[in-house]
């Protein structure tokens, strides 16, 4: 696993002035090709039709997503955020639309990294404006859908394909999950 929401949402488990966080199941967890680019970070529109088709094979090949390993630090920083004291964190993906093996392949990720308690964490939406948080935590800096003004605040998690990406102020970027997560975190409770 991001706020023009407030800190006082309700969260899954009924808390409230605790924190929802959203991150995003293949990236910023796990090094994968983003779903609408190719690794170069290249929009698929800008690249040869046979190498459109080849990197879309490839996501949704059998064992991709099972396979993937997760980033340096990620698995340690979500299970400390989700030990946090008025913190709910939930792992946001999104399917391929060929779903013959991603929506079961993720769940079997999140089980292996995190342990089946975390299952019930896990949101696999297509559209992540209509999902409710504090923060989204996400590779992909144009995230857009039926929400036009999402709840969350979206921090940017860098990757290849978005390090050229300019935030405008107030926008904020996690270079890795080395970086001072928790501060992003309390930025976002009351005082």
């Amino acid at each position: 696993m991001q706020c023009s929401g407030s800190d006082l949402l309700s969260s899954a488990s009924g808390s409230i002035a605790g924190n929802r966080i959203l991150i995003d199941e293949h990236m910023p967890c796990v090094p994968s090709i983003a779903h609408s680019r190719t690794s170069l970070g290249l929009p698929l529109a800008e690249v040869a039709r046979h190498l459109q088709e080849k990197a879309i094979s490839i996501w949704e090949s059998e064992n991709f997503f099972l396979d993937l390993e997760p980033l340096p630090g990620a698995v340690e920083a979500v299970k400390q955020m989700a030990n946090l004291e008025n913190t709910d964190v939930f792992i946001c993906t999104s399917p391929t639309k060929m779903y013959k093996y991603c929506p079961y392949e993720k769940y079997a990720w999140v089980e292996k990294h995190f342990g089946s308690d975390f299952l019930d964490h896990i949101v696999l939406a297509t559209d992540k404006t209509v999902v409710s948080a504090d923060l989204l935590i996400d590779d992909r800096p144009d995230i857009t859908g039926a929400e036009p003004n999402p709840s969350w605040e979206h921090i940017l998690f860098t990757a290849c394909h978005n390090r050229h990406v300019q935030l405008q102020p107030p926008g904020r970027r996690l270079h890795s999950w080395a970086d001072d997560w928790k501060a992003i975190l309390d930025s976002k409770r009351p005082r």
